[in-house]
């Protein structure tokens, strides 16, 4: 999340994402945690790589999500039912589905370190 051109959105209550929509997990809360402990922790997963790449449709890859299943997953209807299509859908319902569990499993080894370092002994 180094990387010039990657981007983060922050929300009212503290919830992180990792470009200027939100996607369906949020990354971390600024209220609980750093945001630099944060995009530490995430930048390793193959999906935020992918995405600081500048390659959303291969943040599955690793995961078992072609780029045509990922450009498939990108198509949805709207109000009008008309067919509409961009990454963001895609990258959502990855969110969703595969990293979003990742996300908060992280998040909470995060906490717990957190918690471990502030027990006096």
């Amino acid at each position: 999340m180094h990387a010039a051109g990657s981007e983060i959105a922050i929300e009212p209550d503290g919830s992180i994402y990792p470009c200027c929509l939100k996607t369906k997990a949020p990354l971390g809360s600024l209220a609980e945690e750093r945001l630099e402990e944060i995009l530490t922790s995430v930048q390793t997963l193959p999906a935020i790589r992918a995405l600081n790449d500048g390659d959303p449709e291969g943040m599955g890859l690793e995961t078992g999500w072609s780029r045509e299943e990922f450009r498939a997953r990108s198509v949805a209807m709207d109000g009008k039912g008309r067919e509409v299509a961009n990454a963001c859908l895609g990258c959502d319902r990855y969110f969703e589905e595969r990293l979003g569990g990742d996300l908060k499993a992280l998040r909470q080894a995060r906490l717990d370190k957190k918690r471990t370092a502030q027990t006096p002994p």
